[in-house]
């Protein structure tokens, strides 16, 4: 896990931690002392409730928008599920799992250069990822880049040499390579 996933990791444990701490605060805690301030209590289970709001609109997590947008696109909400990659995008662009979700919406759209683009940053930051190298290795057969399809189902093989559709896929590029 690179240090920028194991930082969204973190994040998103504490962000979920507080989020939990607030709304499960007791009714006790926000019960109007007899002897108290009105007033002070009121303002105080106020601001908590507005804080919770805020870190609920704009957290400062890429995970918390990632999986906005994988929620987005088995919905069919394309256009959320972009605004949420692009503010997972703003908050850190070195998480690999971002890229590949980018690569994911945008290939669904039939958006292939730039799902290509995605999937390649994607595997720059994560070069060990069987699913970002599968679907970058099936990209580059469609548009009949056979030589770089191959380079990288060789790599995929080196993962899991047992998979028999990968094997196929190697073939295939073989034979409709230049």
């Amino acid at each position: 896990m690179s240090e920028a996933e194991a930082k969204s990791t973190r994040e998103s444990t504490d962000y979920l931690k507080t989020i939990h701490a607030l709304m499960s605060v007791s009714s006790s805690h926000l019960e109007i002392e007899k002897t108290g301030d009105v007033g002070a209590k009121l303002d105080e289970a106020s601001a908590e409730r507005d804080c919770l709001n805020s870190m609920m609109l704009e957290p400062k997590n890429p995970a918390f928008w990632n999986a906005f947008a994988l929620v987005y696109i088995m919905n069919g909400d394309y256009d959320a599920a972009e605004d949420a990659i692009e503010r997972s995008l703003e908050i850190d662009t070195g998480v690999a799992c971002t890229w590949r979700i980018w690569g994911d919406l945008f290939l669904g759209l039939g958006r292939s250069g730039e799902a290509e683009r995605a999937y390649r940053m994607s595997l720059e930051l994560k070069p060990w990822s069987t699913y970002t190298i599968h679907q970058l290795a099936v990209l580059y057969m469609r548009r009949g880049a056979f030589p770089e399809a191959v380079e990288l189902i060789s790599r995929l093989l080196l993962m899991i040499p047992d998979n028999q559709e990968i094997w196929d896929s190697l073939t295939h590029c073989i034979n409709n390579s230049p």
